[in-house]
């Protein structure tokens, strides 16, 4: 991922043209890492495929396949999907070390301990009930 962000910095316009007319440099990086991208990405997308036909499986893959899109969109798609899953993942792993790190005076107190995990189920029943997307897809199934 590191390396997607290095090559999708500003750079200029006509050094890159030429770059990429001539297959240099960054330039040829970035098309050598984009193919990488997309053989791997159609490697999964076929083993999804494979799986449908012998288990009927569902998952969110599968829900873009069976929508009727061809291939290299469901690809762009995963991509996106890979690429925004990186930064939320991050910090959602940091949010939850923060937390479980301010909640470890409650394991010396027993009765705080009962307090505090009331409070995340509380937030988390909150969350879950106003969360947009999940709502959508329970009622979808």
């Amino acid at each position: 991922m590191s390396i997607s962000k290095d090559l999708l910095r500003p750079r200029k316009f006509c050094c890159r043209k030429c770059k990429r007319a001539l297959n240099l440099g960054s330039e040829k990086k970035l098309k050598e890492f984009m193919n990488f991208i997309h053989s791997s990405v159609n490697e999964i997308i076929q083993a999804k495929k494979r799986k449908l036909e012998k288990d009927g499986a569902n998952d969110l893959l599968l829900k873009f396949l069976g929508a009727g899109l061809d291939d290299e969109m469901v690809r762009d798609m995963v991509i996106s999907f890979l690429m925004a899953g990186r930064d939320t993942t991050s910090a959602a792993l940091t949010w939850l070390f923060w937390r479980v790190r301010a909640a470890l005076v409650c394991f010396l107190k027993p009765k705080t301990l009962k307090q505090y995990v009331g409070r995340i189920d509380e937030e988390i029943r909150f969350h879950l009930k106003n969360h947009w997307y999940g709502n959508n897809e329970i009622k979808a199934d």
